[in-house]
This record gives C-alpha cells, structure tokens and sequence, in this order.
C-alpha cells in the first residue's frame, strides 16, 4: 500500500547526493537505440496497457485538491488521458463538465471507453500523437497535462505543448504535473546505467521514456503563456508492504492564454 502525503523538506545534502549520481551516469544509448524507440512509441505505450490493464495508476483524487479550477470548469480537454484515472473522480464532483479525452495509446482509449462510467454524452475521445498533430477537438476552456510531457523525445515537448493547448480560449488555464529533476526515479535509472536516452531522458524497463524537469524548462515549454505558478513538490511514497520509501519531486504549476 502507498501513501503519497507525507511532504519532506529538499535539503543539500538530498541535492547534492542526487546530482552526484546522475552526473556520474556517462553511460549513453546509442541513436539506432533512441531512434528506435521513438518510432515504436506508440506501441510500447500499447504493450503497457494491454499488460497492466486498468491496474497500474490510482485514481488522482488529488487533483481536485490541487487544482481548484476543475471543481466549476465547463470544459476540459485531458492530454495523455490514460485510462482515466483523473476524469472519473472529476466526473463524480464536477456534474457539469465536458471532457475531452485524448491518449498516444489506442489501447488505453479503449480501456477508458469500457469503463462503467464512461458517458458519450460527457466525454468525447480522440487516439493522438500531440507531438505530431493536435487533438481533432472543439475550443475548450481549461487542458491537463499529467505525466505526458516527459514521456515525449525533448526535442519534440515544445511543438507538443502547441499542439496540445491548440483551441484553448482566451482565458483559459493549462494545468501541468509532471517529473522533477533529482527525483528518486531518476537517480535510480541513473544508478543502474545503460538507460540513459539523452541528458536527464531515459528508457524505462517497460520500453516507455521519461524526462525529468526543471522549472526553468517548463517555463520556456509554455513561452507566451502567462505563468500563474510554478513549484517543485516534494512527497515521500511509503511503500509498507516492501518497507521502502522513495523521495519523489515532481513539478506542478499553472499557465494561462491571454
């Protein structure tokens, strides 16, 4: 069992640990291998949903703590939806909300579809790579961009961020999460070696990648948003069962479209 409450203070001696050992990762995967991996994306991510079905993330009831804005937003577009771990606990508490969903993966759009609580009525779907192309969608007033970003090649994140807030109105709020530099995550990838893509971008067990941020970089992801806020958060996830605890940081803000 996991708990994700329990906030800690980022010391030096947490940071300078934690960029000690992904300084010294000199290991790097060659371009056929990151070539690769960046054409079969889209079927890794496929392979991850067919394996662990709806099982693998909870439900991210945190959000609605977090992000007060989608408690009375009226539309919502989730980029990277999954298999709708954060809009099933919005649709319990926002009865009003239109969502629109849109996943890398048709797998996990099919898994949210057969949900029981899926509604044609209040969730419209679309399998896209935001990389490439933006969602075939109407306007909408607020997007989410949970854990997506750092799962797209660097050079790639900027024109995703485009093509993701594509349609966002004036006025209308992005809300970010996504992995942190120095995160434990990181600094284990960092330890085994073999793993490294590109600098702070790695290839994970299951075949998907991850990028760890800093805020200056997301900052510069939304160039011409207005920044609202932008913070590293800091969390110990206790694992009781395994009696490990693993030191996580992860970057949360708010960007709006003037």
């Amino acid at each position: 069992m996991e708990s994700e409450n329990v906030k800690y203070n980022w010391s030096e001696d947490f940071a300078e640990e934690a960029k000690k050992v992904v300084s010294q990762d000199c290991s790097s995967l060659s371009s056929f291998t990151y070539n690769k991996f960046e054409h079969e994306a889209s079927k890794m991510w496929n392979l991850f949903y067919k394996h662990n079905s709806t099982n693998f993330f909870k439900d991210r009831h945190y959000l609605l703590r977090e992000f007060s804005e989608l408690h009375n937003v009226s539309s919502l577009r989730e980029v990277g939806c999954g298999v709708g771990n954060a809009i099933f606990p919005l649709l319990r508490t926002n009865f009003s909300v239109q969502i629109q969903a849109c996943d890398f993966s048709s797998q996990a759009i099919s898994l949210l579809r057969s949900h029981p609580e899926f509604s044609e009525d209040r969730i419209t779907t679309d399998v896209c790579d935001i990389a490439q192309a933006p969602p075939k969608f109407q306007e909408v007033d607020c997007v989410t961009m949970l854990f997506v970003i750092s799962a797209i090649a660097p050079e790639l994140q900027r024109q995703a961020v485009l093509n993701a807030t594509s349609g966002l109105k004036a006025g209308g709020v992005v809300l970010f999460r996504d992995y942190a530099r120095y995160d434990e995550a990181q600094v284990r990838l960092a330890k085994k070696g073999g793993k490294k893509l590109k600098d702070n971008f790695y290839l994970k067990q299951d075949g998907t990648r991850v990028y760890y941020f800093l805020k200056e970089e997301v900052t510069q992801l939304f160039e011409g948003f207005e920044c609202q806020e932008i913070n590293y958060c800091y969390r110990e996830i206790q694992n009781r069962k395994e009696q490990q605890v693993m030191h996580r940081v992860w970057i949360q803000a708010k960007f709006r479209v003037n």
